[in-house]
């Protein structure tokens, strides 16, 4: 089968994957081309013109950093180009019709993926946490489940020196989750293209997702505290921003820059108001956070009194 020019540019989305690509460089003829690996063996050839056709066989083989026959029939698989004859010896599970509609948990998991999670060049979704958020993964692995019917792996992280203390104590024990399905990025990556065509009914699921993966709750006495969440993505701040307006939520925006570092974009909750509809609206599944945010809300909506007797006995 011939590829079709227009295929390019699907091609190099695919291939550039938010800044997680790595060794890549600018070509005249074709856009983005992964850099030289070695020379192709006649076999890996011959399968490459059987999927994508001898005129653009020669071309593209520049878009292939893994060439194992698996890996060329699954980027044939996102391009939709006839590989229908390979893709079942490699188990790519349709997931069920009901998963291709939006849902509440789609949307959970599509705030995960846009705030912790990754999707990786492999096709895997991947979630890692610290030890003490372990319920954070736990809840997204069953939301990933019950959406599509597959399984995903939670795995104890290795222990890693890290030239940063401070990072050394923070990541020295921790898990991470992993559902390698292509089926399920496909979907998910459709979303993410059209966040904003996503119905308000939904957005409160995306929100509690990312606020799962970056956000935090600052409580500093009575009535005193706020929630906050910071990106290096100015893009998803400006998203979280005008879905909290949907929900009359006013939220502040800060920069901060640090040396050698991206710039971090931080938007606050501080308003009273604003803190008890956030609570009403997205609830943590990290215990420890939702526990600060119940803390919060019971002090602006409760007596001095009251609350030191709950909270600081």
């Amino acid at each position: 089968m011939i590829i079709k020019k227009e295929l390019f540019k699907t091609l190099v989305e695919i291939q550039i994957d938010t800044n997680k690509t790595q060794n890549i460089y600018k070509s005249k003829n074709l856009g983005y081309k992964m850099g030289k690996g070695k020379k192709w063996s006649i076999e890996e050839d011959n399968l490459l013109k059987k999927l994508y056709g001898k005129d653009y066989s020669k071309n593209l083989k520049g878009y292939f950093k893994n060439r194992s026959e698996k890996a060329i029939v699954l980027r044939a698989y996102f391009l939709k180009l006839n590989a229908s004859n390979l893709k079942g010896k490699y188990h790519l599970k349709k997931l069920p019709k009901t998963a291709e509609k939006l849902s509440s948990d789609l949307a959970y998991i599509l705030g995960v993926i846009l705030g912790d999670g990754s999707i990786n060049m492999n096709r895997r979704i991947r979630l890692q946490v610290p030890e003490d958020e372990l319920d954070f993964a736990l809840n997204f692995k069953e939301k990933l489940e019950k959406w599509g019917g597959l399984k995903a792996k939670i795995k104890k992280l290795k222990k890693k020196l890290k030239k940063n203390p401070l990072d050394d104590k923070i990541w020295k024990r921790g898990y991470y989750l992993e559902l390698n399905s292509a089926s399920a990025v496909k979907i998910i990556q459709g979303y993410l293209k059209n966040l904003n065509k996503i119905a308000n009914k939904y957005i409160p699921f995306i929100l509690g997702g990312l606020f799962d993966g970056d956000g935090s709750v600052c409580v500093r006495g009575y009535r005193r505290g706020a929630i906050y969440i910071e990106k290096t993505d100015k893009g998803i701040i400006k998203f979280i921003k005008r879905s909290l307006e949907k929900f009359n939520i006013r939220a502040r925006y800060s920069a901060r820059k640090i040396v050698g570092f991206k710039d971090y974009h931080r938007l606050n909750i501080e308003a009273k108001g604003d803190i008890c509809l956030f609570s009403k609206i997205i609830k943590f599944s990290i215990k420890k956070r939702q526990k600060k945010l119940d803390e919060l809300v019971y002090g602006i909506t409760h007596s001095k009194k009251d609350y030191f007797k709950k909270y600081h006995l």
